[in-house]
C-alpha cells in the first residue's frame, strides 16, 4: 500500500523550478510505498489558483517571486502575500517549506504567521543540495504522516499505542473495521446527498455486520468511472486496488476465524498474532492519511454575515436574486481529542447547526448526517461523545403491537450505545436515492 503526496513547487525561475522537480523525483522514487504528484506554479497567483483545485499537502515556496519570470522589470511579489489568502484556507492542513536567503526581519514574522494557521513550516537556503533537501522530504512525509485523521481514527490509534501487547490485536481490528464504516459513510453520503454516479447492484447493510459495511463498501466503490474526478474524496477509489481488497478480507476472515472471543486466548498468542499483521496494518494506516486532508467538523453556531453580504451587494447591485452569506462557528472533529480548533468562516452554503461535515480544499461541504454525529444524547453519558451508526432495528409498540425502524449509534469512545428513531426516515431516504442509482 503506497503513501501518496501531493507537493507544490513555487519558483519563478524555471532553472531552480527544474532543478527542485527532478531532485524531488530521484529522492521519490528511492523511497518505498510512497507516491509523490508534484505541481509547478511560477509565481503567486499559479499557486492559489493550483491549492483552490488539488488537494495539495505541502508547499515548497521561493520568498521573492515575479509576477512575470519571463520580464526583467517585472514587479515582485512576496512569499508574505500569500499569508492572508492562505487564510481562507486554514481548515485545511499545509506544510510550507520556505525557500530564501536568512532575513531574521521577516522570517519569524513569517514563521509565525504560518503557524498560527495550524500549518507546518521549514526553511531552507535558496542554493540547497541533495542531502538537505532529502531531509526536508522526509520532514514533509512525516508531518504527512502525523496530522490528525478523523477522530474515530485517531482515538483508536492512540488506543493502540497505548494498549498493552496482547490488547493491540484488539484495537487493530477495531480501527480496520471503524475505518469501513467511515469510508462506507463518506461514499454513501456523495452519491445521496450530491446525486453522482452510478452502482451495479443495491445497497444491502445485512444486518449491519462488518461483513454488510464491506459488501456495501465494495459496491460503492465500483462508481462509474466517469465521476471519479466529481467525487467529494477521489482518494478513496484509488485506495482500493487489489492489495486493499485482499487486506480488508484478510481481516474479515480473522474476524471470522476468531469472532468476538479473541480476547479469551492467551495474551501471547494475541501479541505475536499483533505482531504478524503490524507491517501491513502500518501500510494500511498511512495509505489512510489521505483522509486529513478533509477536515471533519461541527457546526455549533450559525448567524447571517452583514459583512459579507454588504460587501456582495455592493458587487452585484444590478442582480435581481441574492444569496445570503452566513458566519458559522464551527469545531474540529479531528485528532484524538475533541472537540478542537474552534474555527469560525463565512460562505453562501447553507449548514445546519449540530450536524457533521466533511469540508474540502474547494471549501465545499458534504453532509454525514446521519451516519455521524456528536452529541450528548442523555444523561448516560457525561458529555457529548462522537457516534457512528452501529445497526437499524425494529421496535414494538408495546401497546399497539405496531413495529418501527430506529437506528442504533454507538459512541467510538465509551462503547455505549443509543437509539433514536428521529434519523430512521432520513436514513432510509438515502438509502432510497442510493438504490435507485442501480444501472
Amino acid at each position: 500500500m503506497t503513501l501518496k503526496l501531493t507537493i507544490l513547487i513555487v519558483e519563478d525561475e524555471k532553472f531552480h523550478r527544474d532543478d527542485i522537480y527532478n531532485k524531488m523525483c530521484n529522492l521519490a522514487e528511492k523511497v518505498e510505498h510512497q507516491e509523490l504528484q508534484l505541481l509547478t506554479a511560477s509565481n503567486l497567483d499559479e499557486a492559489i489558483d493550483l491549492i483552490e483545485h488539488h488537494p495539495i499537502d505541502a508547499i515548497i515556496l521561493d520568498y521573492k517571486l515575479a509576477e512575470n519570470p519571463q520580464d526583467k522589470n517585472s514587479s515582485v511579489k512576496y512569499a508574505s502575500e500569500i499569508i492572508e489568502q492562505l487564510s481562507e484556507y486554514s481548515h485545511r492542513s499545509l506544510y510550507i517549506l520556505l525557500r530564501s536567503q536568512y532575513n531574521e526581519q521577516y522570517f519569524y514574522e513569517f514563521r509565525d504567521n504560518i503557524r498560527n494557521l495550524g500549518f507546518g513550516f521549514d526553511f531552507c537556503g535558496k542554493k540547497e543540495d541533495s542531502f538537505e533537501l532529502y531531509t526536508k522530504y522526509n520532514s514533509i512525509v512525516d508531518w504527512v504522516k502525523e496530522k490528525p485523521l478523523p477522530y474515530p481514527l485517531a482515538y483508536l490509534l492512540h488506543l493502540i499505542e497505548v494498549a498493552s501487547d496482547s490488547e493491540k490485536i484488539l484495537k487493530m481490528l477495531n480501527f480496520v473495521e471503524i475505518s469501513i464504516r467511515y469510508l462506507t459513510a463518506i461514499l454513501f453520503a456523495d452519491i445521496a446527498y450530491r446525486k453522482i454516479g452510478s452502482i451495479e447492484q443495491k445497497i444491502d447493510f445485512g444486518n449491519y455486520t462488518l461483513g454488510g459495511w464491506l459488501r456495501a463498501l465494495k459496491i460503492l466503490v465500483k462508481l462509474n468511472k466517469e465521476v471519479n474526478k466529481n467525487l467529494f474524496v477521489p482518494e478513496i477509489k484509488d485506495f482500493f486496488f487489489n492489495e486493499t481488497i485482499e487486506y480488508f478480507d484478510y481481516f474479515l476472515c480473522l474476524r471470522n476465524q476468531y469472532g468476538h472471543s479473541l480476547n479469551t486466548y492467551e495474551p501471547s498468542f494475541r501479541a505475536s498474532l499483533a505482531d504478524k499483521i503490524r507491517p501491513r496494518f502500518n501500510q494500511f494506516k498511512d495509505r489512510l492519511c489521505f483522509l486529513s486532508r478533509y477536515p471533519l467538523l461541527i457546526i455549533e453556531n450559525t448567524q447571517i454575515d452583514e459583512d459579507k453580504r454588504n460587501l456582495w451587494l455592493k458587487y452585484h447591485e444590478n442582480l435581481n436574486e441574492y444569496t445570503p452569506w452566513y458566519k458559522y462557528d464551527t469545531n474540529s472533529l479531528m485528532s484524538s481529542t475533541i472537540p478542537s480548533n474552534r474555527n469560525s468562516f463565512a460562505s453562501q452554503v447553507n449548514l445546519f447547526e449540530n450536524k457533521v461535515y466533511l469540508a474540502n480544499w474547494k471549501n465545499e461541504f458534504l453532509s454525514l448526517h446521519p451516519f455521524i454525529s456528536f452529541q450528548h444524547p442523555s444523561p448516560e453519558f457525561t458529555s457529548r461523545e462522537f457516534f457512528m451508526i452501529d445497526s437499524v432495528k425494529s421496535e414494538t409498540n408495546e401497546k399497539t403491537g405496531a413495529k418501527t425502524k430506529i437506528i442504533s449509534y454507538r459512541s467510538v469512545f465509551s462503547n455505549k450505545t443509543f437509539t433514536n428513531s428521529k434519523d430512521i426516515n432520513e436514513f432510509l431516504r438515502l438509502l432510497s436515492i442510493v438504490n435507485s442509482k442501480v444501472i
